[in-house]
């Protein structure tokens, strides 16, 4: 397989969990536009970690991030939260899917100086390039958010060079971490699937829209309460910050739903939804 220089933002899906796209010929990554900094910081809390997970956007599939407790204590944040990945956890939002299984595990990480090589057990994988790709920047942004000195990746799969996880995209190179505009959800909410809010609580979140535009709903029992636009802080290249301000709201459950359109013909892009509760 030839080889080709890779600069990609991380996604992956694991056999079993097959997705439907029908690029079968070999393809190097991507380029994405991904800030040298992960816009999410890696989380306060003790025993959890951001990781990230694939959903179809109908357009394409793009990487959303979750925060997860963590399935062993090394006591190195970013190789429990890459090890509580690819144990095959489940995401929280039903959107989402984690495209490694229990049948993949870490068998060990090195990091030295922004350089990082994964050693990782799996079966090969049955998924066509583009979710192939994916499942590999799963990875790429599990490191990074975790640990934003992380630049380039290498992988090998118990301990040799590894060729392909599923026969389309070339890994015997190198990863470098970039941008991740093509890869990584336009519009991701901070929010966990089924969060438990005060009323009053801004929502906040990550955008790279045209514009920086971020238009939400707020739904009740099936029943639109509320809406409005934000402005995220930059527009797209760049992924950064937007707060939605709900006002005082009832306790209770709601649906929250914040999305992007295309501006030629107002189709949708990409949209993040979350069940939130009120107390």
């Amino acid at each position: 397989m030839k080889k080709v220089a890779l600069t990609i933002a991380v996604t992956v899906f694991l056999g079993g969990c097959a997705m439907s796209d029908t690029n079968t010929s070999p393809i190097p990554a991507q380029s994405s536009a991904i800030s040298a900094e992960p816009s999410q910081a890696p989380s306060s809390a003790e025993n959890q970690a951001i990781l990230y997970f694939v959903s179809d956007t109908g357009k394409s599939f793009r990487l959303f991030s979750e925060q997860h407790d963590l399935i062993s204590s090394s006591g190195d944040l970013v190789t429990d939260a890459l090890a509580t990945l690819l144990s095959g956890v489940k995401p929280k939002d039903s959107d989402y899917t984690n495209l490694w299984s229990s049948d993949s595990r870490l068998n060990g990480l090195t990091v030295n100086n922004g350089f990082a090589t994964v050693d990782l057990h799996f079966e090969q994988l049955n998924v066509g390039a583009e979710t192939e790709l994916r499942a590999i920047e799963q990875i790429l942004w599990t490191l990074k958010v975790n640990n934003p000195e992380i630049s380039k990746v290498e992988f090998l799969r118990d301990g040799n060079i590894v060729e392909s996880f599923a026969g389309h995209v070339d890994t015997l190179d190198v990863f470098q971490i970039d941008e991740g505009y093509q890869s990584l959800a336009t519009i991701d909410l901070d929010l966990d699937e089924g969060a438990v809010i005060k009323s009053g609580d801004p929502v906040t979140g990550l955008a790279c829209t045209f514009e920086a535009n971020a238009p939400w709903e707020l739904f009740q029992d099936g029943q639109l309460i509320s809406s409005g636009a934000e402005t995220a802080e930059m527009a797209c290249p760049v992924r950064s910050k937007f707060s939605i301000s709900l006002g005082p709201l009832k306790p209770g459950s709601y649906l929250l739903r914040v999305w992007e359109s295309s501006m030629e013909d107002g189709s949708l892009i990409n949209e993040d939804t979350k069940n939130l509760v009120v107390k």
